[in-house]
C-alpha cells in the first residue's frame, strides 16, 4: 500500500524550529507550522545557514536542493526554516531553575564535560566552586 504524501506534509510542519529575538538570543522552540506563520505574517524573518535573514518572499524563492525538509505549496517547494528571528521582541524568557537532586547531578556533570574538554587541551584544572549570579543566569566558576 502507497504511503500517504499527505502525512509527509504534516510531518514536515511539527519539524523543530528555533525562534531567536532581535538580539539573537534563544527564546523558545516551536514547531514549523507557526514560524510559517509568524513569516507570512511579517513578525520574523527566516535566518539562512550563514545567518542572513529573509522575510517570506525572499525565502520562497530560495533553492530547496539539499536543505533539509521542505513543505510542497501549489506554486512549488518552500524550505522549512531551522531558524526564526523575531522582528519586535527583545525579551529573553526566565525560566526559574528548581534546585532539585536532578538538577544538581546534571549541573555536576556538565560542569565536568568543561572542565574535562579544557583539560584535553592541556589546561590545568583549578580548585574551583559554582556560582550562580541572581543577574546572570549562565554558570560562573570561581576559585575555592
Amino acid at each position: 500500500m502507497p504511503a500517504d504524501p499527505r502525512r509527509h506534509e504534516t510531518d514536515v510542519l511539527k519539524t523543530p524550529v528555533l525562534v531567536l529575538n532581535k538580539s539573537y538570543q534563544p527564546v523558545r522552540i516551536t514547531t514549523a507550522r507557526h514560524a510559517f506563520l509568524l513569516l507570512f505574517g511579517g513578525r520574523a524573518q527566516a535566518l539562512s545557514r550563514s545567518y542572513e535573514p529573509y522575510d517570506f518572499d525572499d525565502w520562497a524563492e530560495l533553492p530547496t536542493e539539499g536543505h533539509g525538509p521542505s513543505l510542497r505549496t501549489s506554486s512549488g517547494r518552500l524550505r522549512v526554516p531551522r531558524l526564526v528571528l523575531l522582528a519586535d521582541y527583545n525579551r529573553v524568557p526566565r525560566t526559574p531553575l528548581r534546585l532539585s537532586r536532578r538538577n544538581v547531578f546534571l549541573r555536576d556533570e556538565l560542569r565536568e564535560k568543561y572542565l574535562a574538554f579544557f583539560e584535553s587541551k592541556g589546561c590545568s584544572r583549578q580548585p574551583s566552586d559554582v556560582l550562580v549570579p541572581t543577574w546572570d543566569p549562565s554558570v560562573l566558576f570561581t576559585p575555592a
